[in-house]
Parts: structure tokens; C-alpha cells; sequence
């Protein structure tokens, strides 16, 4: 299927959580279940830029995590949103590692290179999510093909990985907000090649 129409991959604003400075793992295991249920801070509203480059977008899709979903609904103009749980963040496995207390930053960098070296737990495999990605970056294909251009709300470490396969796919970063941190955004095309490919 030849590649066409544009793919706007955001990451979703901040969530009215605080993160706590230092934490066992109990305390860490129970603020990841809070991160997850919180809802988006009104006072994390998106860049001008963004809300410029999804103003053009003929779909919205999101997460279906309260954080992503509302955040797509600020970028939506009123449009409605749809939810996909290929869009859901890889989760992070538990890593129970007791009596010691790390900052809650350590702990997510630490879960997340486990997970990334191959420990799961009983939570969703490297793998696993790697599969789910390759099946978001299809879906978003397609719905870009039909609406010109789509706009995709999720979260870091799964569009990271959607991201991946929309290069290897032939799709190219033609513009980008602020790398890393909340509301960070590419705005993904064919390549010049792919489409040249295209037409011949």
C-alpha cells in the first residue's frame, strides 16, 4: 500500500500526580496504579505549535488512560476521539526489590532497562509490545491514508516505539516539538522516496 497523508504522534500532557522524591518499592508499585488513573493537570495546557499542527488533523485517536484521552480532547476542536489500546503506554513490571529507597525517577529508569533487558514478570513482554506497536504504526497508516492527516495522543516509551516502525516503514520526521518531556510531538510523512516510488 503506497504510504500517504501525515501522522501526528504526540505524547500526552502532564498528569495531576506528584511525584514523590525517594520511595520503597510498595510506595512505588502503588503510585504507578495513582499515575495511570490521574487525570490530565489543567495547568499542562499544549504548546502553540502543537495545537497549530493538530488543527489540520481529520482524526484524533488516543490511549484509552484518562491522561491521554483528555489531552487528545484539548487538541480536538470539539471533534471527537477514539480510544485504542494498541495506544496504551508499555506498562512497567514489578521489580520488587525490598528495603531500599530510591528516587521515584530511579525507579522508573530502573523497571523500564529491565524491562528492555527482558524481565517482564507477569506483566505485557518486551515483545509483546514491540508486536503491539507494529500494529499501531499500521492502524495509524491507514488512518492517515483516509483522513490527510491523523492525530495520535500516547505516551513516551510506545511511541517511541510506533515511531520506529513508521521509519522503517518509510515514513520521515518532517517537523517536531521540544524532545522529551510532556507534549512532546513529531509529525511523521512519507519520504520523498517512498513517494517518488509511488507515483512512478
Amino acid at each position: 500500500m503506497a504510504l500517504c497523508g501525515q501522522i501526528l504522534l504526540v505524547r500526552h500532557g502532564r498528569p495531576r500526580i506528584e511525584w514523590p522524591r525517594r520511595c520503597r518499592h510498595p510506595e512505588f508499585k502503588r503510585w504507578i496504579e495513582r499515575y495511570d488513573a490521574a487525570e490530565l493537570d489543567p495547568a499542562s495546557p499544549p504548546p502553540p505549535r502543537l495545537v497549530e499542527a493538530a488543527s489540520e488533523s481529520g482524526l484524533f485517536v488516543s490511549s484509552c488512560r484518562p491522561r491521554s484521552y483528555q489531552s487528545a480532547l484539548q487538541l480536538s476542536r470539539g471533534l471527537p476521539v477514539v480510544q485504542l489500546s494498541e495506544l496504551d503506554e508499555v506498562p512497567l513490571p514489578d521489580l520488587p526489590i525490598p528495603m531500599i529507597e530510591l528516587p521515584t525517577e530511579a525507579w522508573v529508569l530502573l523497571t523500564r532497562l529491565s524491562h528492555f533487558a527482558g524481565y517482564a514478570r507477569e506483566t505485557e513482554s518486551i515483545g509483546m509490545a514491540r508486536a503491539r506497536s507494529r500494529l499501531a504504526a499500521a492502524r495509524l497508516a491507514e488512518y492517515a491514508s483516509a483522513n490527510r492527516r491523523v492525530a495520535a495522543v500516547a505516551h513516551g516509551t510506545i511511541n517511541w516505539l510506533i515511531g520506529r516502525n513508521l521509519k522503517r516503514d518509510g515514513w520521515r520526521v518532517r517537523s517536531r516539538g521540544e524532545t522529551g518531556g510532556y507534549w512532546h510531538w513529531r509529525l511523521f510523512a512519507p519520504s520523498p522516496d517512498t513517494a517518488n516510488s509511488a507515483a512512478d
